[in-house]
């Protein structure tokens, strides 16, 4: 009996950190920041679990399969950002939202010096905006 409250109570820990990871924002801007926020760390991983993809509705399967590409995809992002010096700064601009999907624009200056404009989409999720 005190096996299955162990293994009962580690299944709705396990549970609880995954919830966790969920990461949208109030708004298109919020998540949008939090995303950058992540990728200005490094924590590629995070900012990955951090997408509508990663968050949208799946199968067990599916799920299952995005978590096994998910330390490839952090890598290339890594690798990409590493390229360029790492992320410097960013900002972010002009939100725009047309019922469950949004843009915000941003500026990204990289360690290297080099700058790029980009528009970022997001989709709303229940109550969370997240970047796709």
């Amino acid at each position: 009996m005190k096996r299955l409250v162990i293994v009962l109570a580690v299944i709705v820990l396990a549970f609880g950190m995954t919830s966790c990871n969920k990461k949208g924002g109030a708004t298109p801007t919020d998540a949008t920041k939090a995303y950058y926020e992540l990728l200005k760390k490094g924590d590629f991983k995070a900012a990955v679990q951090s997408t509508y993809d990663y968050n949208k509705e799946m199968t067990k399967e599916e799920k299952e399969s995005v978590d096994a590409m998910l330390d490839l995809t952090a890598s290339k992002i890594q690798e990409a950002m590493d390229a360029k010096g790492g992320m410097k700064e960013f900002a972010l601009s002009n939100e725009a939202i047309n019922g469950e999907e949004a843009t915000v624009d941003v500026k990204i200056t990289y360690g290297n010096g080099e700058e790029e404009d980009k528009t970022e989409t997001l989709m709303k999720v229940g109550e969370a905006w997240y970047v796709k």
